[in-house]
């Protein structure tokens, strides 16, 4: 998931729900298990 589409995914939940506060938590996650995937695909391709 790209950062644009987590950012329309946080518009989308904050439109829908109340609580905001955990909309951008979802966010924050959402960018870190990308950044993460990245970091693990990074080390597959390293490996002999």
């Amino acid at each position: 998931m790209t950062v644009a589409e987590a950012d329309i995914e946080t518009i989308r939940c904050i439109m829908d729900n109340s609580r905001w506060e955990m909309c951008i938590r979802l966010k924050k996650a959402r960018e870190a298990l990308t950044e993460l995937e990245l970091r693990v695909l990074r080390l597959i391709e390293a490996l002999p």
